[in-house]
């Protein structure tokens, strides 16, 4: 019989590099969730040398509702593996740093789809900087509620599992540096995928950074020449 309690239910795992100016906010926002006491929240970390080490070893220490550890992470998929290969509980929640949550009871609304039934829990998605950018993810969520029907997809933004299922999945595949998140959430029935009414709140760097074509030349190019053009190297998650 399964504990009632969130710390023996759920682990978080936050894969990152120089994220000095983001982690702090995302550890705040889960150290302030409702029922939170205790959770596990492996951050792993890709040597990072902006002072994000140093940052989660100063709010470990002062965030006691979170049982917070820096391990070694790589690669995104590498830094939630290893977070994974760690887990202990029956569920795992996959966050990356740059979010920020847009409640305190987020993570408590994942656990309870978890616990219907779900075997994927994703989120919808909010821009940090609004206008245009908000415009774009009101889009994509729009979509992504229209494919689920078809074929999940749930953002490594926010990623909720079983964890012995993802296991099963072999995990998150390390020789794909882009949409990985795709390609995991393929494996998951349409009907054991659901959404939180919750959005989460992500930085738009990379539309910055690519632009709004070069985004969706990605999505595009992934989704038609699949894990091959997945491999390539283009620079996403510098």
């Amino acid at each position: 019989m399964r504990s009632s309690t969130m710390k023996d239910k759920l682990t978080i795992v936050i894969p990152c590099l120089n994220e000095f100016e983001n982690i702090g906010n995302l550890l705040t926002d889960l150290n302030e969730s409702t029922g939170i006491d205790g959770i596990k929240v492996y951050v792993a970390d890709a040597g990072s040398t902006d002072g994000t080490q140093q940052t989660i070893k100063y709010m470990s220490d002062i965030w006691y509702k979170l049982d917070i550890e820096l391990i070694k992470g790589g690669r995104v998929s590498r830094g939630r593996n290893a977070g994974l290969e760690l887990c202990d509980t029956p569920w795992v929640l996959f966050i990356d740093a740059d979010v920020r949550l847009s409640n305190n009871y987020q993570v408590k609304e994942t656990l309870d789809l978890l616990e219907s039934g779900a075997l994927l829990v994703g989120a919808p998605l909010r821009s940090r900087s609004g206008t245009k950018s908000d415009r774009v993810y009101r889009l994509f969520n729009w979509f992504n509620n229209a494919m689920n029907r078809i074929r999940p997809f749930a953002v490594g933004s926010w990623f909720a599992t079983d964890a012995e299922l993802i296991r099963s999945y072999g995990g998150w595949d390390e020789e794909v540096l882009q949409c990985e998140d795709w390609l995991l959430s393929k494996n998951y029935p349409s009907s054991k995928y659901k959404k939180t009414k919750s959005e989460i709140i992500i930085d738009d760097r990379r539309f910055k950074k690519m632009g709004y074509f070069g985004m969706l030349k990605l999505m595009l190019l992934s989704f038609v020449l699949g894990r091959k053009y997945m491999k390539k190297d283009i620079g996403y998650w510098n």
